[in-house]
């Protein structure tokens, strides 16, 4: 089986990975260890990545996270200067320990909690909603 990514970001990121153009061998991007996404409107592509330990995802706008349901061997996943409008797939990452988001749209952290090996993290610049305790304080 062969994938051909319709998302430019995501595309040029595999080519770049996987050293030609595509598409791409499902053994290639199983074998990938590493990956760094810039410029993405998609990243269902990924879900065929499952070899991942390590994801990069900067100056992107991402409706959602859910391909991550097959990234069970993600250790480390970075979110920098881009809009997502929902981390669901997150709770999948069983070996996620490490999660960094940097000026993201995400408001809700809801998504992240369900992460129980995450150990670790910078979250900045996020819209973070007020808890309701606060709300009801008022």
């Amino acid at each position: 089986m062969s994938l051909q990514p319709d998302d430019p970001g995501c595309r040029e990121a595999l080519v770049q990975a996987v050293g030609h153009q595509a598409p791409f061998a499902a053994a290639d991007l199983a074998a990938l260890d590493a990956l760094t996404v810039v410029h993405a409107r998609d990243l269902a592509a990924l879900e065929a990545c499952t070899g991942l330990r390590r994801l990069t995802v900067l100056a992107s706008d991402v409706p959602s996270f859910d391909f991550c349901e097959e990234l069970t061997k993600l250790t480390h996943l970075q979110v920098l200067a881009s809009r997502v409008a929902s981390f669901n797939g997150i709770a999948f990452c069983t070996a996620l320990e490490h999660i960094d988001l940097l000026f993201t749209s995400i408001s809700e952290a809801g998504d992240l909690m369900g992460v129980s090996t995450f150990a670790r993290g910078m979250l900045v610049g996020n819209p973070w909603t007020e808890p309701r305790s606060e709300r009801a304080s008022r």
